[in-house]
Parts: C-alpha cells; sequence; structure tokens
C-alpha cells in the first residue's frame, strides 16, 4: 500500500481548469462596479441590447491593440530580414499572385465556438479535416458533427522549436506538403493545429514550419484553424529559449492569394467558394476566466465577411454584446494585462514545481516538453506502462489523462475515416500515421489545483509508478 496522505481524495491532474484562486474575481468586481456606476461614461444600456455581428467595434479595437502589444517581440522568421518587395517576390513564386491578404478580428463565445463556426460557413459533408496526433482529445468530435472526413497529419519526432532538448510528436509539415503536392493525398479543406503549447503535447511548431504551412495553405485554398488559446500564456526567456513563433494569423498579410487558381476541389458557387488562409482561433478562456465566454476569430477579411454573413449570426446579432464591454475595460485599463502576467508567472513556477520533483525522484517518468508556455506536461512511463492501465492503478491517488485518449483515431474510430489508395497500394493511413507511440504518454494539467496539491498529486504519481513496476515487473 501506499503512504497514508492528509489528502484523502484523489488528487485531480486530469482536468484543463485554471485553479480558482487565479481566477480574476476582484477585476471583475471592480468592472462591474465601474459599469453599475450611475456617473460611468459608458452607457451600459446599448451594450444590454443586440449587438453588430462582427462585434462592438471599440472592443474589437482594444483587442487588437490588446494582442499586438503582447506579441510585438513573436518571431516572424526570415521574413523580418527582408523588405516587402523580396517578401513579394518570394512569394510571387510559390502563390502565383501579388493579392495581399487583409485581417480582421471577430467575436465569439469561446474557441470551439469558432471552430464551429469555421466549419458550418465553410465546410461540407465529406470534406477532409486533418487533425495532429495526439491533440485536444474532445476536438474529434465537433468535426464528426458536421460530417467531415478526419484524417490525421503526418507527424514527426523531434527535439522541441523551443530549443530546451526536450522531443515530442509535432506536424511533419514538409512531408504533408509533399504527400498533397504529388497527388498522395486529397487536399484537405480544414487544418487543425495547436501550434503554440499544444494541448497535450506541450509543443510548439518552429516558424519557419508555420511560414510554410502558411504558403501551402494559400496555394490550395486550406483553411489553417489554429487554436491559440495558449499563445499568449507563456514564459520564454527570450535570451535563453529564442523568440515566441509568431501566431498563424500573423503570417497571413506576408502571404499572397492565389485568386487566379482555386483547387479543383473547392465550392463552385459564391456561398461556399473555396478561400484559403490562417486563421487564428483564441478566447479570453486561459488568461483571464472561462466563465466570461469571449473569444475571437483572426483571420482573412473574407473568411471574416462570411461569418458575419451566416444564418444565425444574422439571426442573433454579434456575440457577447455586454461581457464585451466589460471585457473592453479590462483591455482598455490594462487589467487584462495584469492577469496575463500574474497567470504567466504562477504558471511558470507550478510547471518547474513538477518538472522537478520528476528529475530529483529519478522516477523514470520522462518529460518530453518542458512547458514554456500553455497548461500541460506531456510526459512518458517506462516501456511496458499503458497509461490506460496504470490510470486504473493509481485509483484513489491520483488521475491524468492517458495519453491514448488524445489519440484521435484509435481502433473504435478508424471506420470513421475513409481510406484512398496512394502509391504501392498503400492507403493514406499507412502513408501519414506511423506508429505514435502514445499508448505510454499522459497529459498533466499544472493549473488547476492548488499548489500543495499539485505537489503532493506529483510525488503520488511518482510512488505509485515505483510501486506498479515493481508489483509487474519484479515479481
Amino acid at each position: 500500500m501506499l503512504p497514508s496522505s492528509p489528502h484523502s481524495k484523489p488528487i485531480n491532474l486530469l482536468r484543463g481548469h485554471p485553479n480558482p484562486s487565479l481566477l480574476p474575481t476582484e477585476e471583475m468586481q471592480s468592472l462591474m462596479a465601474t459599469l453599475s456606476d450611475p456617473n460611468s461614461a459608458s452607457n451600459i444600456n446599448q451594450y444590454l441590447n443586440y449587438g453588430n455581428e462582427q462585434g462592438n467595434q471599440e472592443f474589437l479595437d482594444e483587442l487588437q491593440a490588446f494582442v499586438s502589444r503582447n506579441v510585438v517581440d513573436d518571431d516572424l522568421g526570415y521574413l523580418e530580414e527582408k523588405d516587402d518587395e523580396d517578401q513579394g517576390k518570394d512569394y510571387e513564386e510559390k502563390c502565383g499572385d501579388t493579392t495581399k491578404i487583409a485581417t480582421e478580428y471577430f467575436i465569439t463565445h469561446g474557441v470551439s465556438h469558432g471552430i464551429e463556426l469555421l466549419c458550418a460557413t465553410h465546410t461540407k459533408p465529406g470534406d477532409v479535416v486533418l487533425l495532429e496526433n495526439p491533440t485536444y482529445f474532445l476536438v474529434h468530435d465537433i468535426f464528426c458533427s458536421h460530417d467531415l472526413d478526419v484524417q490525421s497529419l503526418p507527424m514527426t519526432t523531434s527535439s522541441n522549436s523551443d530549443g530546451d532538448g526536450s522531443s515530442a510528436r509535432t506536424v511533419d509539415v514538409p512531408r504533408l506538403i509533399a504527400l498533397v503536392e504529388q497527388g498522395l493525398i486529397n487536399v484537405p479543406r480544414l487544418i487543425y493545429i495547436i501550434p503554440s503549447y499544444q494541448n497535450p503535447t506541450g509543443s510548439t511548431i518552429g516558424i519557419q514550419d508555420r511560414l510554410d504551412l502558411a504558403s501551402f495553405a494559400y496555394r490550395h485554398g486550406i483553411i489553417i484553424v489554429a487554436d491559440e488559446v495558449y499563445h499568449l500564456l507563456d514564459w520564454r526567456n527570450v535570451s535563453v529559449d529564442g523568440k515566441r513563433p509568431a501566431r498563424m494569423a500573423a503570417l497571413n498579410h506576408m502571404c499572397h492569394v492565389p485568386t487566379t487558381q482555386m483547387s479543383e476541389q473547392g465550392y463552385n458557387d459564391d456561398k461556399h467558394k473555396q478561400v484559403g488562409g490562417c486563421c487564428t482561433v483564441s478566447s479570453f478562456t486561459k488568461i483571464w476566466s472561462p466563465g466570461v465566454r469571449v473569444g475571437w476569430i483572426e483571420g482573412p477579411s473574407e473568411i471574416i465577411k462570411s461569418l458575419k454573413s451566416h444564418g444565425y449570426i444574422q439571426s442573433q446579432g454579434g456575440c457577447a454584446p455586454f461581457m464585451g464591454e466589460i471585457m473592453r475595460h479590462a483591455l482598455s485599463t490594462r487589467m487584462a494585462d495584469n492577469v496575463l502576467q500574474t497567470l504567466r508567472r504562477a504558471y511558470r513556477d507550478r510547471a518547474k514545481l513538477v518538472c522537478d520533483i520528476f528529475e530529483e525522484s529519478s522516477s523514470n517518468i520522462q518529460v518530453l516538453s518542458k512547458p514554456l508556455g500553455g497548461y500541460f506536461i506531456w510526459i512518458r512511463f517506462p516501456k511496458g506502462v499503458r497509461s490506460e492501465e496504470f490510470l486504473k492503478f493509481c485509483q484513489g491517488q491520483v488521475t491524468f489523462l492517458p495519453g491514448e485518449r488524445c489519440d484521435p483515431f484509435p481502433p473504435s474510430k478508424q471506420q470513421r475515416q475513409n481510406t484512398h489508395d496512394v502509391n504501392d497500394n498503400n492507403t493514406i493511413q499507412d502513408a501519414i500515421n506511423e506508429d505514435h507511440g502514445i499508448q505510454n504518454c499522459a497529459r498533466l494539467c499544472f493549473a488547476d489545483s492548488d499548489v500543495d496539491m499539485l505537489e503532493e498529486g506529483t510525488k503520488r504519481l511518482v510512488q505509485c509508478l515505483q510501486q506498479y513496476t515493481e508489483e509487474k515487473f519484479l515479481k
């Protein structure tokens, strides 16, 4: 039996929620008091009515300013060293046109809502969407609810782009481009990625791969749905870890649109014509509070226009007009910036605590990607330890998310995938989905538990593994 603990309940390292102590309770009370003040300059009455389809313009302006000042040091890659003329020449060769993309913001109720809207406005049943493997364990069903053909992106295991020496699976962008452009797989309609501090692996796609992916999307009329809810939630030391790669939507204005060439698999009618581009889908869920239910899509103007004309947006009006006004105040007063800084420090310390325990305990638990942002740590147990089976052994002590649950293509879901013949009579799955070895991996969330319970839960995990391996392998 494991040693007794002052905490009688199992400690939850599974749930991806913020700790209650880190929610901006006092800030929200202050904002509500300000808006409730009869002498307030804000006319609260107008925000209790229907809102503009895209979102209140004052809020959109503050949101753009907030994002801009928090990404000013992001790495834009080699394009930073080139003038506009050179950029145009480079991308004209790749895309065959010189029409630049303008980007805009659109207010949503959160990331899941943003994904839902993009599916509703830019896909039809049977369209292909490619996902990372592993990925966010609940996103698969959003795409399946639209009868989309959900398939795997080619993945690779390499050193983390953050340069910390750790490794985790990430998208194999060169292989993806080769497979599509050699005609080995069909052109997807959507590609869903979590490019910064991925859920569950914590890995980050490097800037060159992002640039190549953006250019590829424009050439083929593909929409990159970049779930970047963790992008701003980072604590990297630029002098040590390097710059954070720019969010995907920031690359739109650097690419050129192939307006004279549309994919053969594109739509023929105006409503569903094939457009491509990078859409950053994000929210205040991780950097303020999930309860406000306010998010945004940042993407090409043509895509934003389609969202504004979507039937139910036309019917209900814009999302969150009242809560949007509250968040506008949080942004304009820099209250949101202060909360973001607090969260960065708190999560940095929490992530370090967990990693230090693993390192000091000599537990044979391998951290595959040391977090420089986000909510999660992706770990690997020793060979022969399946995380699902081990979780049952840990019952009553600690919970975590087994790696298999982050696999959108387990055997039970394989029948949902189409297989298409490629060279040498292989299937698409043979071509792009190698053994990804996640059965002995697990996701730990360091954001939810109190710090003392996070420490205790991590130590329990180490102790459980020690006892489990002794019972399983040393009998």
